[in-house]
């Protein structure tokens, strides 16, 4: 069983696996759901207070579907060529300082299940490709669009509230799997 606890550092087996991913942002299934990892160097105050504001998920499919989180100004999109057979709508995100790999915010949410649907559709629909043809498809993705670009005109948009950052309770993950 593995705790994450904001202000702490985070557990090993997980620094280790943001480490050998080395992206700002970071999609793994440890909880059986989506669990996304924004990595940042020094944190700012406008940064952290960005995401615990209102947020917005959009999906949108360029040849393999993304989706975005839009945090006021901040935005990082994220291309989704896998789920595990189990990955459910749960989403978590967590915002983690790369200087000692500390836990600065949990924000946990669920996806709508028009989305999720279609993204397992589309899923479903590019299984056949090998690591080599999604790589090729994601440089030619960001070759012609930036973070913002491919924002916009998303298939769906989920609003989320602003939430309390005094939360003390801990994610508790029993069994971990990438």
């Amino acid at each position: 069983m593995i705790a994450l606890k904001t202000g702490k550092e985070l557990p090993t087996e997980i620094t280790e696996i943001l480490k050998m991913k080395e992206g700002m942002v970071n999609l793994t299934f440890i909880s059986g759901g989506f669990d996304v990892f924004i990595t940042l160097d020094r944190i700012s105050k406008e940064e952290e207070d960005a995401f615990f504001d209102k947020f917005h998920i959009l999906y949108r499919e360029l040849d393999i579907p993304f989706l975005i989180l839009s945090f006021n100004t901040y935005v990082f999109d994220i291309p989704i060529h896998r789920l595990n057979k189990e990955t459910g709508n749960a989403f978590n995100i967590y915002l983690v300082e790369k200087e000692g790999y500390i836990l600065k915010g949990i924000r946990v949410a669920s996806l709508e299940m028009t989305i999720h649907q279609r993204l397992l559709q589309c899923i479903s629909e590019i299984a056949s490709y090998d690591f080599e043809k999604v790589k090729e498809i994601v440089t030619n993705v960001y070759k012609t669009y930036d973070s913002i670009s491919i924002a916009q005109n998303p298939m769906f948009v989920q609003s989320f509230n602003a939430v309390d950052r005094d939360s003390d309770a801990p994610i508790i993950f029993n069994n971990m799997e990438e």
